[in-house]
């Protein structure tokens, strides 16, 4: 009954987010991490802009975004600047992206547009309302047959 409350519980917790995490992996084109880029974030629609440094690993995370539409702009020493445009930032979940740098020259860009497909986000597993009820009535449940068979040991 404690693991139901507290299962339920954190599912009213997450189901009140208003923000959402952008997790930016900054790699070259043979998929090894560039440490030390510089990441920026503008929301398309309010056009607030927020930046980062990519740590040893090439991560740059975005915490307590609003969600929308975001432009995503790198740069790092000895590469092309990146800018991917239409980076979509959904409310309550880590939105994955990853920025390709190619090598050049800081002073030429290349552009990316997403698509206007969903994207699959693999991040986060999340849990409906309707799957924690369930599993709460399978509980209930199973305590209730299993009181009414106690009498028998």
């Amino acid at each position: 009954m404690v693991a139901a409350m507290v299962i339920i519980g954190q599912f009213t917790v997450n189901a009140q987010a208003t923000t959402g995490i952008l997790k930016g992996a900054v790699v070259d084109s043979a998929g090894s991490a560039v440490a030390g880029a510089n990441v920026k974030v503008k929301n398309e629609g309010s056009g607030v802009e927020t930046m980062l440094v990519a740590n040893s690993e090439g991560i740059a995370n975005f915490a307590a975004l609003t969600p929308g539409i975001y432009t995503v702009t790198t740069e790092a020493p000895n590469f092309k600047r990146s800018v991917q445009k239409g980076v979509q930032v959904s409310v309550g979940i880590v939105n994955p992206v990853t920025i390709t740098m190619e090598a050049g020259n800081v002073s030429e860009t290349v552009t990316v547009t997403a698509s206007s497909e969903d994207t699959l986000q693999t991040e986060q597993s999340q849990i409906s309302e309707r799957s924690i009820l369930d599993g709460f009535r399978i509980c209930r449940r199973t305590l209730r047959e299993a009181e009414s068979i106690r009498w028998l040991f």
